[in-house]
């Protein structure tokens, strides 16, 4: 060996698809520009330095959650995210801010979320959001909450039928308004609409509708997780059952 010379350490080579919390690299200059004190500027540190394969998929960002928890709950840092939420920089974090109003809703956070809701700007999960807000001041179930918005001024038909679905299960929301055709949740979130009886027979065909459009029985191959030959199986019986039903446009 030369004298002077070390070994070479051997990197692992990254994944291909990083896993839901498998740290990305980011340039230093942008780790001392997000880098802050105290719980904000670590969680706002965080979003920039983890990549969530999810987080914009069927989660909502980390400190919405966390700050909707924290109003609940009375916490004392609800204050503090609070403060920091309605701060003007980071930019990014602007068009999320209304949905941490579903904590500890009351009828002013539900008239704001409402005029963005039908201004017609951008929607990351606004109508989502004042459903289920809607639905807790109300003590309603989500998707009579959302049934009632059909043919409603200002509310997108494509957006309000993903709704419907994504409020199914209200313990579990699914936030995003791309239906995913590999996702048992779409699926089994549009068998409960589609069979619904206190729903209209309009609600149930939008149902009826993601149901025959999911991969569970046009390419079962393509759901992850991996589907079991048995649950194909019920997946035909069941559309089988209903091919006499309509479907929505």
């Amino acid at each position: 060996m030369v004298a002077g010379a070390g070994r070479r350490r051997l990197r692992r080579p990254a994944p291909a698809h990083p896993g839901p919390l498998h740290p990305v690299r980011r340039p230093r200059g942008r780790r001392r520009a997000v880098r802050g004190r105290g719980i904000t500027g670590r969680a706002s540190f965080a979003y920039w330095h983890w990549q969530y394969r999810t987080t914009y998929t069927e989660w909502r960002h980390p400190l919405v959650t966390l700050t909707c928890l924290a109003q609940d709950l009375a916490h004392p840092a609800a204050d503090e995210l609070l403060a920091w939420w309605a701060r003007p920089k980071p930019l990014w974090k602007d068009p999320l801010r209304l949905l941490t109003h579903l904590g500890a809703p009351d009828e002013a956070k539900a008239a704001e979320l409402w005029e963005s809701v039908v201004s017609g700007a951008h929607d990351t999960g606004h109508l989502t959001t004042w459903v289920l807000l809607r639905a807790r001041l109300d003590g309603a179930h989500p998707l009579h909450v959302a049934e009632k918005l059909t043919g409603e001024p200002g509310i997108r038909p494509y957006v309000l039928h993903r709704v419907l679905i994504g409020v199914a299960d209200p313990a579990q929301p699914l936030w995003h308004y791309a239906i995913d055709p590999r996702s048992h949740g779409w699926w089994h979130r549009a068998q409960e609409v589609a069979d619904n009886p206190t729903l209209s027979a309009e609600a149930r065909a939008i149902g009826m509708k993601a149901a025959r459009e999911h991969c569970v029985t046009r390419c079962p191959d393509q759901v992850r997780p991996p589907l079991a030959g048995g649950e194909v199986n019920a997946a035909r019986a069941w559309l089988e059952a209903r091919a006499d039903r309509t479907a929505a446009d």
